[in-house]
């Protein structure tokens, strides 16, 4: 699907008891977000490793890449917006049917 990343879709019906848990814990941090005006990033992270998980709404992801770069002092606002809608772009293309459930 992609050159460089390996996606893979994973899909559950929200109203069952097999949806995502951690879904519902990014609801609940969104609605905190909300209150604040906020953007709503999850970290997940395991006792004892390393790194994280971040988990987002693909609808922020150009928003929180800006604010990542911009927190790197790398912002430029014209060439990242650009590199931003690119990058969100193919990763919409590279998944094609599976962003919309058909496949």
């Amino acid at each position: 699907m992609h050159d460089d990343l390996f996606l893979e879709v994973k899909y559950r019906d929200p109203e069952k008891k097999s949806a995502f848990r951690v879904v519902r814990l990014w609801r609940d941090t969104h609605r905190l977000a909300r209150e604040e005006r906020k953007t709503p990033v999850l970290a997940l992270r395991e006792k004892g490793t390393h790194g994280f998980w971040l988990m987002m709404h693909s609808s922020d992801l150009q928003h929180v890449a800006a604010c990542a770069l911009d927190a790197q002092g790398e912002s430029t606002p014209q060439v990242d917006a650009h590199r931003l809608r690119v990058l969100s772009k193919s990763l919409h293309e590279s998944l094609g049917d599976y962003l919309d459930g058909t496949e």
